[in-house]
């Protein structure tokens, strides 16, 4: 159900596509892995959803393919509070893939803190666009493998959803069956409640009939008293 749930957020989030995991910066091309954002000092995964999603459905039909996934923070905060912080994001992010499909052996993780920054961290959005985990996909021969166009993404999202949709399906017509079978199982507890109804009657009857024997037995009716012979007639 767990899984259901999660998938059901799919058609919001592919609306909200172009917003959260097609701007890319100018040093990354549009086939390469989205780097996925976090907010300050968190790392709860809130973006990147669809990209995970098919990077997970893409580790799950190819098992010799390994990603290595980095997490990064901005510049605020100490170097040691920092790498820490970044290596719970690229976990985040590790966990997400796992619960959907990945082996633990295919994915690493690492932390580089915030000596790596993506762009200058003097402004708000550049700040923001340093708090990210990055991903590099190789496939069982080391090569790069990228994540492709738009299409090949929103044809995962749709894969998902129509998972999504037969499995709603699946439930639902495994719910109606109970509901027949509930008839059936409604019929058969009257039919128990009639007999229950004549056997108590019976064992009623049992009852009264032992204890008319139980009253005999203790109290056997008095033999009659029969009246005393009558002398034999003298001879006259």
């Amino acid at each position: 159900m767990k899984r259901i749930v999660a998938l059901s957020a799919l058609g919001v989030m592919a609306s909200a596509l172009f917003a959260q995991g097609l701007n890319v910066p100018a040093n990354q091309s549009k086939e390469d892995w989205e780097e996925i954002n976090f907010e300050f000092n968190s790392s709860i995964l809130s973006d990147g959803y669809p990209s995970l999603l098919r990077l997970a459905d893409l580790l799950s039909q190819h098992r010799d393919y390994k990603v290595v996934v980095t997490g990064n923070t901005d510049y605020v905060g100490s170097n040691p509070y920092n790498e820490t912080l970044s290596l719970a994001r690229a976990n985040t992010v590790k966990n997400f893939l796992v619960k959907y499909g990945a082996a633990a052996d295919q994915v690493s993780v690492a932390g580089e803190g915030k000596r790596q920054p993506e762009v200058d961290n003097q402004s708000k959005e550049g700040r923001f666009m340093n708090r990210r985990v990055s991903l590099q996909v190789t496939d069982g021969k080391g090569k790069s493998v990228k994540q492709g166009g738009i299409g090949e993404v929103l044809n995962t999202v749709q894969s998902w959803q129509d998972q999504m949709a037969k499995k709603q399906q699946e439930c639902c017509d495994a719910i109606l069956k109970r509901l027949d079978k509930l008839d059936d199982i409604l019929a058969a507890v009257k039919a128990l409640q009639g007999e229950n109804a004549a056997l108590k009657g019976e064992l009623a009857d049992q009852r009264n009939q032992i204890n008319t024997l139980r009253d005999r037995l203790e109290n056997p009716p008095k033999p009659a008293i029969e009246p005393p012979a009558a002398p034999p007639a003298k001879p006259v």
